[in-house]
């Protein structure tokens, strides 16, 4: 028997960082175009702020998708969102989307503005604390949201029974 996670027509659609060749990856707009164009699951990475709020992008820095530079652990959420999400992002060697407000966004703003999304999230962190974020975010907004998620440094016996609690979230993957 198949996971409702995975519970989906095939071919199976994952929207990766979004839908990143059309939009800067891990962006509002990228995940907005990744379900506009059909993606069943929406895939992310998920690093913490200086002062502990979850955002979506893949490296540890900021460097390689805007103008500055540094570990995203090393900025908290206000200076993170002054920083354009879609400085680097090219395709031609045009630059459409520098200067246009986008910024890295939060877990719980993306969760919001995708209620009924999928979501594949690999949580870049060995602090089970952040581990937990995800599924107390999908309760704050009490949409339908699944999550199928891990991390690097995770301690199983920490948080096992923490996630027996929220049967919309799964940890692992399942194949």
């Amino acid at each position: 028997m198949i996971h409702p996670y995975l519970d989906l027509p095939l071919p199976l659609v994952i929207g990766h960082r979004g839908c990143a060749g059309e939009a800067p990856e891990n962006t509002l707009l990228a995940f907005e175009r990744g379900v506009a164009q059909g993606a069943h699951i929406l895939e992310s990475d998920v690093h913490m702020t200086r002062d502990g709020v979850p955002v979506l992008i893949h490296d540890p820095v900021v460097d390689r998708v805007t103008e500055a530079t540094g570990a995203v652990a090393d900025y908290d959420l206000g200076e993170l969102q002054k920083l354009d999400a879609g400085h680097r992002f090219t395709r031609d060697g045009r630059h459409p989307f520098r200067g246009h407000g986008l910024v890295i966004p939060t877990l719980a703003e993306t969760l919001a503005r995708h209620p009924r999304a999928r979501f594949n999230l690999e949580f870049k962190t060995d602090t089970p604390e952040m581990v937990k974020r995800g599924p107390n975010l999908a309760a704050e907004q009490k949409t339908t949201i699944r999550m199928m998620y891990h991390d690097q440094g995770e301690k199983p016996e920490d948080i096992a029974e923490y996630f027996g609690r929220h049967r919309s979230c799964i940890r692992k993957p399942l194949f």
